[in-house]
């Protein structure tokens, strides 16, 4: 699934002519499931290693999981805040109750002007973001 999801996130950034080397992108949510903080067995580690592939800067960010824990899996040392207009392109890949408080317009607000946004989790209305699996 996470090779899918790459795929997907890639020809939608292509579409949208965002150069994909280099191009930065966050992944919002490491756990398996919404406001858990346990990233063992997550599928977001496939969607990780897949745009790694790609040449991708990704950063990681999951106020519910422990900083240690992704530092482990991933070893990348996940953000504890968030900055605007920096992301080429972003997935929401848990529904944490973190994200819908975060809300839409904030979230779009970490994005540069062209960008991509892919909600993995039905978290937002399907009209306001780019993609949804």
């Amino acid at each position: 699934m996470g090779l899918h999801i790459v795929t997907q996130l890639i020809n939608k950034m292509k579409k949208k002519n965002i150069k994909i080397k280099n191009s930065k992108i966050l992944l919002m949510g490491l756990t398996f499931k919404e406001n858990c903080s346990d990233i063992r067995n997550s599928g977001v580690k496939k969607v990780f290693l897949a745009l790694k592939r790609y040449k991708c800067k990704i950063s990681l960010y999951d106020p519910v999981s422990n900083q240690d824990d992704i530092l482990k899996e991933y070893n990348t040392l996940p953000l504890s805040k968030l900055k605007s207009n920096t992301y080429d392109a972003i997935v929401v890949c848990v529904a944490h109750d973190k994200f819908k408080h975060i809300g839409l317009k904030k979230i779009r607000s970490l994005c540069k002007q062209k960008n991509v946004i892919y909600d993995l989790k039905y978290l937002f209305n399907k009209n306001d973001v780019d993609l949804r699996l």
